[in-house]
């Protein structure tokens, strides 16, 4: 396949483009690596990113283009997960929560800690939700009894 000059620099602008968004991205991982946070996948995850240009810098093929974008999406979508947390440690956040508002016997507040895990609930993985669901039965029937 033979490749145009134009087409070329579209390639040549585009990785350039890729290796500065990851540049950033790592400048991120550093940061977020500095205020304490576990960023050991996000990094494993980068040890892709310059084998995966590497290979695109000599193909300037499609396909291998899209992996160096899949390689970034992965690194953002981790370090995302390592600033917001886990929905599994979101969840045992909320369970931790609930159970001190009810002990304090504060039910409203119990009650909503218990509808956000309701909504992280369906995104855990099954054995996550095997972990919690005696806590989470435990809570419902807590506030559903409280008062009687």
């Amino acid at each position: 396949m033979i490749i145009k000059r134009k087409e070329v620099q579209e390639i040549e602008d585009e990785l350039g483009g890729l290796q500065d968004e990851f540049t950033d991205l790592m400048q991120q991982v550093s940061e977020v690596r500095k205020k304490g946070k576990d960023t050991r996948i996000a990094e494993m995850k980068a040890l892709e990113f310059a084998p995966t240009l590497k290979m695109a810098k000599v193909t300037y093929d499609k396909d291998d283009i899209e992996r160096v974008k899949r390689v970034i999406k992965r690194v953002k979508d981790e370090l995302e997960e390592v600033r917001e947390g886990s929905d599994m440690d979101n969840t045992y956040a909320l369970i931790q929560e609930a159970y001190e508002h009810l002990r304090n016997g504060d039910v409203a507040h119990a009650l909503t800690a218990y509808t956000n895990i309701t909504r992280l609930y369906p995104r855990l993985t099954p054995d996550q939700k095997r972990m919690v669901y005696s806590a989470c039965i435990d809570i419902q029937e807590k506030i559903a009894h409280h008062g009687k």
